[in-house]
């Protein structure tokens, strides 16, 4: 079966991270933290950025989600590492906790 395509308003966030020293962008669809009762943190593929979810993301929130994607480090409008820097899952999924953390969620 094929999705029809679906767009809806979404919101640009971004979240300072590791010690407030790193930005991570990202956006979320839906009402804020307290009118839902479910919320989806939603992350794209390598090299990828959060406007993958552009046209998931209503579904989910018409079925009463928050629904937030974020863009990794040196992805999307998220911040780049040094040149000397390093992009690994294992700091990301670090991030991504933070990420939640400062939105509230628990």
């Amino acid at each position: 079966m094929l999705i029809p395509n679906k767009s809806m308003a979404f919101r640009e966030i971004t979240v300072k991270v590791c010690h407030d020293s790193f930005t991570l962008a990202g956006r979320a669809w839906g009402a804020g933290n307290a009118d839902v009762k479910h919320r989806i943190l939603a992350w794209p593929g390598w090299l990828d950025n959060c406007g993958s979810w552009d046209t998931l993301a209503p579904y989910f929130v018409e079925q009463g989600y928050l629904f937030v994607a974020m863009d990794p480090p040196g992805c999307g409008l998220s911040q780049h590492r040094p040149a000397c820097g390093w992009y690994n899952d294992y700091e990301e999924c670090i991030m991504m906790m933070q990420f939640a953390d400062k939105l509230g969620w628990d």
